[in-house]
Formats: C-alpha cells, structure tokens, sequence
C-alpha cells in the first residue's frame, strides 16, 4: 500500500526444530515469518494439514522431525 512502518531489528537464532539458523529478526505484528533464507536450508512437507515434517540440509541420515 506504500505506508512505511518504523520497526526494531536485529540479529538472533532461531530454532525450528531440526537446527538452529542465525537471521535477522524483525518485529512487526504478532505472528512469526520465516524467509527464504531459512526455510532454503530445509525441505518442508505438508501432510495433509495433520503433519508439517522438517528435513535439514546437514541432515545425513533422513530423519525428519
């Protein structure tokens, strides 16, 4: 809409599990977005809005969480 919004920014961890990935964090709203960068690094799967399975790129032996 090109408002611009003043928020608080800085570097931090952030754990999804499987790993833990340093990001910059941005403080906008209440709820948690996870950017390319991050999720990149992960194959993701959606198993039928009952599972979301995680698999890191490090990982060696294919076990999801």
């Amino acid at each position: 809409d090109g408002f611009e919004h003043r928020v608080q920014s800085w570097m931090g961890d952030v754990d999804v599990g499987v790993a833990i990935a340093v990001v910059d964090v941005v403080a906008f709203g209440e709820e948690f977005i996870l950017g390319r960068k991050v999720l990149d690094q992960f194959e993701v799967c959606f198993e039928y809005g009952e599972r979301v399975t995680l698999k890191h790129a490090r990982d060696t032996d294919g076990a999801g969480r």
